[in-house]
């Protein structure tokens, strides 16, 4: 995976115009206005930690990123996050993450892993969380059945593979086809015991 994602980064592939930051068109704060509305009354005060953070300060509101309560990982070194490691490996990342209620956040992401990294991905994210941390997935979307694995991307839905149960948590969907490409916002939230 660390190779895969330095290799894009280097090679600017989601920038290659010159118009948009490293991490792409979606990583823009006009892309991200309307998300950022919905996310912020989730965020409160919690402590923000952005998984896959790339270049997070092209959208993120300085008031995010430069707060105590933001904590940005990432496998690529040169992107400035707090924290270089894998975060597939969930208890290695955890263990640095300051006290308090979390949003963990993750953005375009997961639709660069296989289906089983995903659901082992989701099955200890889910099982991690306390009682009023929350998880936030975005995902580029396809009304396909199948999910394609190729030149490491492929689509996610929820209700299909890997999303096709909910993990032991409540799911609530916050932005349904966000435009301008197609994406889907899903809030995940320990259910209760």
């Amino acid at each position: 995976m660390k190779e895969v994602f330095e290799q894009i980064w280097k090679s600017n592939r989601w920038a290659r115009s010159g118009k948009y930051p490293k991490a792409g068109a979606g990583s823009t704060k006009k892309y991200c206005k309307d998300l950022l509305e919905k996310l912020e009354p989730l965020v409160g005060e919690r402590v923000f930690i952005d998984l896959g953070c790339n270049d997070k300060k092209n959208w993120l509101p300085e008031a995010f990123t430069e707060s105590e309560r933001y904590f940005g990982i990432d496998i690529v070194e040169d992107c400035g996050p707090n924290l270089v490691c894998n975060i597939l490996e969930i208890e290695e990342w955890k263990r640095h993450i300051p006290e308090g209620p979390k949003f963990f956040f993750i953005k375009d992401v997961l639709q660069h892993w296989e289906t089983s990294e995903v659901e082992t991905w989701m099955e200890q994210i889910i099982g991690s969380l306390e009682e009023d941390d929350v998880l936030c997935t975005i995902n580029a979307v396809s009304d396909s059945e199948e999910r394609s694995f190729k030149k490491q991307y492929a689509p996610i839905k929820y209700g299909r593979k890997p999303f096709h149960h909910d993990y032991g948590a409540k799911v609530e969907q916050v932005l349904q086809d966000w435009k301008p490409r197609r994406r889907e916002v899903l809030i995940w939230r320990k259910v209760k015991a």
